[in-house]
């Protein structure tokens, strides 16, 4: 009688009193080797995970840190520490996880809380990207092929003996039925991402070869009817994305030409294009998810993409609420301000070096500042880390200024993408003298960077008033502090 009173009440508190399961999840934890590396958590958004869907953390100067955020089921998470990889994990709603990162060996990750051993299994393996999965550097081979019905076995064998470790931890009471439903979730979408990768890869080696891709091509088709895409529980593994955009390359491939594909690529309607096929393919929060993903990634690529922008504003008009949104438009804000800025001229502070077509040598491009110290910034339109160190312009401009240093940019961009090299310029605000590597010029920097002809940028030379090499490979402008005492 008492444990149906207490029943009765418990439902009423529900009902009446406005009561609600705690969905809150905390992450709280410690950095240790070095806190100075940038920390992201990606936390479950309705169910959803991806690495552009993330928060940054900034530890206490003791390395100690803390995010909770509204979980609905239990989901996946992760961990980045930049520059050393990932750990993803499982969490449920209403529970607390203790991270211990040591970061000063790599990434080593200790988690504490519900699903402890559970989880530790889970983040040792490394369900992310299927390129570098050992079972697929051993079963792709040109010079000693598989039989696709082989392939299909081995890594169902290989999914079949993790999926037990993680059942027997279940039936041990080590785990709960939510972790194990995850469990089996992300497996799937893995595994099934897995197969079609190789599958493909088989597919590619028999290009032209019709008989000998057909059992490939068979068992692909097989894999993807057992795994559908379009199913809504398997949407939320973290392997979805990249299997449903495998699927859509090929179905890509299969429907059109090489010439055609170009054709789409060249309108600027690539994106739009695979933003069209998802709304035919998918539905509901499914489609809501990848066209999230796929713009996110998109925008993140630092090209100022114009075609994203239309794009956007239909998704947001399509999903007025999204819980999507706040990680999309900061990808989108820096384009829409981008095409803004380059309506205007340059600003007198930004000097197109003339005749820089007939510049044929780093020693030539000096050679008009000499009496002057020179650093030299080589960068390319399509370099990510050069655009990075661009957020550093301001403080070095006033450096340069005060030690009376000449700013010289050398782009190494193709001649085609001249007025994409004139944009960047003008969006970044590079103050200096500008050149546009000819191909000779580019030639005499991959020698002077590397007698084997290896060229990486970002790359910085500090030259002397005689217009010799004073560094090689200077300072950055984020090392603005050590840059200083070379000037």
């Amino acid at each position: 009688m008492k444990q149906i009173s207490f029943l009765l009440l418990f439902t009423a508190c529900l009902l009446f009193a406005g009561c609600e399961p705690n969905q809150t999840v905390t992450i709280t934890g410690k950095v240790t080797g070095g806190n100075d590396q940038k920390l992201l958590i990606v936390p479950p958004i309705e169910g959803y995970t991806a690495n552009y869907f993330s928060e940054e953390i900034t530890p206490d100067a003791e390395g100690n840190f803390s995010f909770t955020f509204t979980a609905q089921e239990a989901s996946t998470a992760s961990v980045i520490l930049y520059g050393k990889g990932s750990k993803m994990f499982i969490v449920e709603p209403g529970e607390t996880y203790h991270c211990d990162i040591d970061s000063s060996d790599g990434f080593i990750l200790n988690i504490q809380g519900k699903n402890e051993e559970g989880n530790r299994l889970f983040t040792e393996k490394k369900y992310h990207d299927a390129y570098y999965d050992p079972l697929r550097k051993a079963l792709v081979s040109r010079e000693n092929p598989l039989a696709a019905e082989e392939i299909i076995i081995r890594v169902n064998e290989q999914k079949e003996t993790e999926l037990a470790a993680f059942r027997t931890m279940q039936q041990e009471g080590k785990t709960s039925a939510a972790f194990q439903r995850v469990v089996e979730r992300e497996l799937q979408g893995y595994y099934a991402y897995l197969s079609c990768d190789i599958l493909q890869s088989y597919i590619s080696l028999n290009q032209g070869k019709e008989e000998a891709a057909r059992p490939y091509k068979e068992a692909l088709f097989l894999t993807m009817e057992a795994n559908s895409p379009t199913d809504s529980e398997l949407s939320k593994s973290s392997s979805w994305y990249r299997y449903t955009n495998m699927i859509y390359g090929m179905t890509m491939q299969e429907e059109f030409s090489r010439e055609e594909l170009m054709e789409i690529y060249n309108q600027g309607l690539g994106i739009t294009h695979q933003m069209e096929w998802a709304s035919l393919f998918f539905t509901g929060k499914t489609k809501e998810y990848f066209q999230a993903y796929l713009l996110c990634r998109e925008g993140s690529q630092s090209q100022f993409n114009k075609e994203l922008i239309p794009l956007f504003e239909q998704f947001q008009q399509n999903y007025p609420q999204s819980a999507f949104t706040p990680y999309i438009k900061p990808q989108i804000d820096p384009i829409v301000d981008f095409y803004e800025k380059i309506k205007n001229p340059f600003s007198p502070a930004m000097k197109l070096v003339e005749n820089m077509d007939h510049i044929a040598s780093l020693k030539e491009a000096v050679a008009p500042y000499k009496g002057k110290k020179i650093y030299v910034d080589v960068w390319a339109t399509w370099c990510g880390p050069c655009k990075e160190q661009f957020k550093h312009n301001g403080s070095l401009k006033e450096l340069l200024k005060e030690k009376g240093v000449e700013m010289l940019y050398i782009s190494i961009d193709r001649p085609e993408d001249k007025t994409k090299w004139e944009n960047m310029i003008k969006y970044y605000g590079l103050e200096g003298n500008h050149i546009l590597g000819s191909e000779t010029l580019i030639s005499d920097l991959r020698k002077i960077y590397n007698q084997n002809g290896m060229l990486a940028i970002p790359w910085y030379i500090l030259f002397n008033e005689k217009g010799e090499i004073m560094q090689l490979h200077a300072k950055q402008p984020s090392q603005l502090e050590e840059l200083k005492t070379f000037l």
